[in-house]
């Protein structure tokens, strides 16, 4: 069991400009802390759901689908979007799939995703069509040993599960199809972030979104050392900056009284 209140949903702030940022596969709304709190100190109202099945243990996780991680961000959308007239959906790795499917649903007026996968890497791609059949016969996979971080990494904000339902691979297989199919719908302006030492994400994920989106603006930030987890790697204060700039030059910027005034 993982619950606690540092895993739990939460939000910064109330009404103007608005973030629905979400967090990845087998993590939880702390991994995000970091730039949740850099972007509500630059004006922005920032919401953290928890996904189903997350933050408690990773037999909970097994009851959910990709269905009610798909329903429950719908949700969550509508919920900021009733708060706020502005709303920007952003998420890491499979947040960052559930971002673009938002984007591709809804008037967004702009969608980040860091570290979003539409293929898996080496050995992960390859096992990942297998892992409906092979979650009958191992359940549940653990982290191979103990992880390695780079230098400066947020390790006490790393709160997720240290072993994962393989039944649930087939799950995020399923919500990355349906993103790459319609990734024509997505018209907001769009950032994608990814560091190339990614081992998680195939290279090749930036690339499939920047060129399958209708957005007019795109744009992609290549970071070199933060591996799969930039929100919490060493070149996360790049990432808030990157994500910072880019909202307040194509969706919206914030004036020192914390109004929000159009974007030139």
């Amino acid at each position: 069991m993982i619950s606690s209140a540092r895993t739990a949903a939460y939000q910064l702030g109330h009404g103007g400009p608005g973030i629905l940022l979400i967090h990845g596969f087998c993590g939880s709304a702390a991994q995000m802390r970091f730039l949740a709190e850099g972007l509500h100190a630059s004006g922005y109202t920032v919401r953290v759901p928890l996904l189903p099945g997350h933050g408690t243990s990773v037999q909970d996780m097994r009851t959910i689908t990709y269905r009610d991680w798909h329903a429950a961000m719908r949700r969550e959308y509508t919920a900021l979007r009733n708060e706020c007239s502005l709303v920007c959906a952003a998420g890491h790795s499979m947040g960052g799939v559930l971002a673009l499917l938002l984007a591709e649903e809804y008037p967004l007026d702009a969608v980040i995703a860091l570290s979003a996968p539409m293929h898996l890497a080496g050995a992960r791609g390859a096992f990942a069509p297998l892992s409906g059949a092979a979650s009958l016969l191992v359940p549940y996979l653990k982290w191979p040993g103990e992880r390695k971080y780079p230098d400066d990494f947020l390790k006490d904000d790393h709160l997720g599960y240290d072993s994962l339902p393989v039944s649930k691979v087939h799950d995020l297989c399923k919500l990355m199809r349906r993103a790459r199919r319609n990734l024509f719908a997505v018209t907001a302006p769009l950032l994608v972030i990814q560091s190339a030492d990614d081992t998680t994400v195939s290279a090749s994920s930036p690339g499939i979104i920047l060129s399958g989106v209708s957005s007019e603006y795109r744009l992609r930030c290549m970071l070199t050392h933060s591996g799969h987890l930039i929100p919490l790697g060493p070149e996360r204060n790049e990432v808030l900056f990157s994500m910072t700039g880019f909202l307040k030059k194509h969706m919206y910027s914030v004036n020192n009284c914390g109004n929000s005034v159009p974007s030139e």
